[in-house]
């Protein structure tokens, strides 16, 4: 890889980005990038994986097993919003299955042996386990700020070039997390003060990463079995006896000797991330054929189309109000309806789902199709914040029985208008329209959502800029783009019987083949992922 690089040449800017090394992972099986992703969060991880557990070795098995799934699937972390908080994530996921596995091993126990004395399990220990909780459910780029700035101790500076977005950018992401995880907290019964609230996200909450835990870190051969079965778990049920096999090229030497010497810079240009559009098997080894995959592509604008400016909102157009509250702190608005990253052409907050090969769209998903992971999930709630004066998140893509949840978190007064369509998923509340109190205006709608066959649309009377959209669907196989266009569904069946993928945006309307979708075959991929590639929307621009 060639680069042309400025002077002067500042040190830090030589340091390879986490995509980059990942990037050079999956390319040329380099073990000594894997090694420096470990140094960089490893601590982190480890902090995640012992707040979810008390025995300390069971801890360092989950840590194992989070590793052991980014060496397994290092394409997920590089299409996430940031590697670190795909790997907390991850480690969130871990750790919560293996408290599942610590609370029947005491059970056991108990009905064995008196039960022994155990370490007292403290308040704060208490609280750090519900701050992690509550920070895996903060949005994408908002859990990637603060999991930078606080628990991987990077300054503004630091974390804005590593996420590849402005300072101005990276703060205004920081205080919305703090907000809405703030919110969250103080609905959990957590009321905090400005500095215990900066002190319970302080770095301390991370955990010192020993130096031989590390150098293992990602070799199946140095992890127990504990941790390989954690790791197929987290995986999406891969059977454990074959995790070995295919992550066996990532070997302890090679890690171990990553930390005797100081990194190596890469000749990339610094917070770029590296495109990875074809996915490769870890290691060149036989292994059963896989019957759930993940698929993987991007939405982009077409290349022969000029992109279209984002309109930004001043605070003297005729239709502002509440001016001191919604540009407080210098903050800059935009109308979102339609936001194109310039670098990669990739179109945001697209609707991305697959379907059956039916005339009908409203065709039901064969439940023998569903994986068994999502075949008997539980209704959720799905949270949509006013936060900055805006709808957050503007899309929401939910399932047959979830509910929604409307907040307010902003310090005036603002109403929602849900208009329910005939064909929407909230056609059993009949919309609304409600003034949601400054601060702390909550709404819940009674009755659960339904299968739709297009979006309801939110709004504010009161902020006109303000909209966003609710969709749901009778299967799990639908998802929004991120930033970057990207999208990706896990744990979808292979074969032929999903034989379209159908993408929707609020400005363009329907994608490549209308309603109908675009015929895809869902095959079994390396390494258990099918990479669908760039899918174009060809409606008008938005006038």
């Amino acid at each position: 890889m060639s680069v042309r690089l400025r002077l002067p040449i500042r040190l830090p800017e030589l340091v390879a980005d986490d995509r980059a090394l990942l990037g050079r992972f999956v390319e040329a099986h380099d073990d000594e990038a894997f090694a420096a992703i470990v140094k960089r969060h490893g601590s982190m991880v480890l902090g995640v994986c012992r707040r979810a557990v008390r025995d300390a070795h069971l801890a360092e098995d989950a840590f194992q097993a989070v590793f052991l799934v980014l060496a397994r699937n290092p394409q997920a972390a590089v299409r996430a919003n940031s590697v670190a908080g795909w790997l907390f994530g991850i480690a969130r996921r871990v750790g919560l299955a293996a408290r599942r596995h610590e609370v029947r091993r005491e059970k056991r126990e108990r009905r064995i042996i008196a039960p022994r004395q155990s370490d007292p399990i403290h308040e704060w220990d208490d609280l750090l386990r519900t701050v992690d909780e509550e920070l895996a459910k903060i949005p994408g780029e908002e859990r990637a700020a603060l999991i930078a700035c606080f628990l991987r101790e990077q300054t503004h500076d630091e974390a804005a070039r590593e996420l590849g977005w402005s300072l101005s950018t990276l703060r205004r992401r920081l205080e919305r997390g703090k907000e809405l995880l703030r919110a969250r907290l103080t609905r959990r019964g957590a009321t905090l003060s400005a500095g215990l609230f900066a002190g319970v996200l302080a770095p301390s909450t991370a955990a010192a990463l020993p130096r031989t835990l590390a150098a293992s870190a990602g070799n199946p051969t140095a992890a127990s079995a504990l941790a390989t079965n954690l790791a197929a778990k987290a995986l999406g049920g891969v059977a454990a006896k074959v995790v070995p096999a295919i992550l066996a090229l990532v070997t302890v030497v090679g890690i171990a000797a990553a930390f005797a010497r100081p990194e190596t810079p890469v000749a990339d240009a610094p917070g770029s991330p590296v495109s990875i559009t074809e996915t490769h098997p870890v290691a060149p080894v036989s292994a059963p054929p896989r019957d759930w995959v993940t698929v993987t592509g991007q939405v982009l604008f077409p290349e022969a189309r000029e992109l279209p400016e984002r309109r930004e909102i001043l605070k003297t157009d005729n239709f502002v109000k509440d001016a001191e509250c919604c540009f407080a702190d210098g903050r800059r608005l935009f109308f979102e309806n339609l936001i194109i990253e310039p670098k990669t052409r990739g179109i945001a907050n697209a609707v991305v789902w697959l379907r059956q090969d039916k005339e009908d769209p409203k065709f039901p998903f064969p439940p023998e199709k569903i994986h068994p992971k999502f075949a008997d999930a539980k209704s959720k709630e799905h949270a949509i914040d006013v936060v900055d004066c805006q709808f957050h998140p503007r899309i929401t893509v939910a399932r047959v029985g979830d509910t929604l949840l409307f907040e307010n978190r902003t310090p005036v007064a603002v109403n929602v208008k849900y208009d329910a369509e005939d064909k929407g998923p909230g056609t059993k509340f009949f919309g609304f329209n409600m003034m949601l109190a400054a601060k702390i205006g909550t709404m819940q709608p009674r009755e659960s959502l339904e299968w739709g066959t297009q979006p309801d649309a939110v709004s504010s009377n009161i902020h006109p800029w303000m909209k966003g959209y609710v969709w749901a669907f009778d299967h799990p196989y639908a998802t929004v783009t991120d930033a970057n266009g990207k999208f990706s569904i896990p744990n979808a069946p292979v074969g032929e019987h999903l034989c379209r993928l159908v993408i929707w945006h609020e400005e363009f309307g329907y994608g490549p083949g209308g309603k109908s979708g675009v015929p895809v075959k869902i095959t079994d991929g390396p390494a258990g992922a099918m990479d669908l590639g760039p899918k174009f929307l060809e409606g008008k621009p938005p006038e």
